[in-house]
């Protein structure tokens, strides 16, 4: 038998050799990512969930701590945003002139004034208890690092009570947010806008 804890979303078509080889065996797969577009080929491959343990069962059990979601909503997740016509990214790149739209934002492009506004209304919402447990959504490493970058921006107070948490010197993301402000980004590790 083997057990494949955590089966994350496309790991079928791409992973799919080794549970293939290990095809005779029976297969027991978990996941907490509910059915979604983009892991469909994974509930495909195990079938239907034998037994399915909700969150909102372990929370009434005790296992897991009640939450709050407060979504945030900015000015350019409200109304798109469209770069100036022949307007560069930080790499020199022309920007495709198109309206982005939230689906977009950190995924196809970055827009470092959006992550920082985010990052004041976070501090502003924690004010009262800086240290309360929270838990920021980032859609990828490079967004994580830089909502870090905008939070440590944002509190600087904290982080003079907490240096270890800084950027250390060389950091390319703390010599970015000195520099100036960039309007906008393009991921870099990507071929999309």
């Amino acid at each position: 038998m083997s057990a494949i804890g955590g089966v994350p979303p496309l790991m079928i078509p791409t992973g799919g050799e080794i549970l293939e080889y290990f095809e005779p065996a029976y297969q027991l797969g978990m996941t907490a990512t509910p059915l979604r577009q983009d892991n469909k080929d994974t509930y495909d491959y195990f079938g239907a969930p034998l037994y399915t343990y909700s969150l909102r069962q372990g929370i009434e059990d005790g296992f897991l701590a009640p939450y709050r979601v407060h979504r945030i909503l900015t000015t350019v997740d409200a109304a798109g945003w469209r770069p100036e016509a022949g307007q560069l990214d930080e790499h020199g790149n022309e920007i495709p002139d198109q309206l982005y739209t939230t689906p977009n934002f950190e995924k196809d492009i970055v827009l470092r004034q959006r992550t920082e506004a985010i990052a004041h209304h976070i501090t502003s919402f924690l004010k009262d208890d800086p240290y309360a447990k929270t838990i920021v959504f980032c859609v990828d490493q490079e967004h994580a690092e830089n909502m870090r970058a905008a939070l440590s921006k944002c509190n600087p107070d904290l982080m003079r009570q907490h240096p270890d948490l800084r950027f250390a010197e060389s950091s390319p993301m703390r010599a970015t947010l000195v520099e100036g402000t960039l309007v906008a980004s393009r991921k870099s590790k990507r071929s999309r806008p």
